[in-house]
């Protein structure tokens, strides 16, 4: 393989590691509504369906990860930055272009899973402080029902005495 291979190799992983990001990008706002309308049933499908982008990302970047070290080891550079500076190589530019949209992609998911864990935490949060209440009540309620049974029959007084 010569190193245009190598280069346009590299770009297609990039175009199918982009659309799945952006895959992620919708179910990551899908889990949003999700879990303001509290519906955590279709959250969890959701996250099921989220954790196989991660898989198929995963993949991605590490058949990047060897074709980018491939690319650095044929030009003899350092760093793989190096061949966006090199004019005399075709689909450095559009390379760069589409790495600089992952990354954008990328942190908007990042900023929206962060107000999705928030948001998550603070209805865990109330659904603790209920369940206290509940176990409180619960807890009083045993206490007062605990001393109906010793009185199930009645109590007779003797005022003969």
């Amino acid at each position: 393989m010569n190193l245009q291979s190598f280069v346009r190799d590299l770009i297609t992983l990039s175009e199918r590691k982009e659309k799945v990001l952006q895959v992620m990008l919708k179910l990551t706002r899908q889990q949003s509504d999700e879990i303001q309308g509290e519906n955590f049933e279709e959250l969890s499908v959701l996250i099921q369906q989220k954790q196989q982008c991660i898989d198929t990302v995963d993949k991605c970047d590490r058949q990047i990860a060897k074709l980018r070290d491939t690319i650095k080891k044929n030009l003899n550079i350092a760093h793989f930055d190096q061949i966006y500076t090199m004019t005399s190589l075709p689909g450095a530019e559009n390379l760069q272009f589409l790495e600089q949209k992952i990354q954008k992609i990328f942190k908007h998911i990042q900023q929206i899973d962060i107000k999705n864990n928030q948001n998550i935490q603070m209805k865990l949060s109330s659904v603790k402080k209920e369940l206290k209440k509940i176990e409180k009540t619960k807890k009083m309620n045993n206490g007062y029902s605990g001393n109906k049974a010793f009185y199930n029959d009645g109590i007779f007084i003797n005022r003969k005495g």
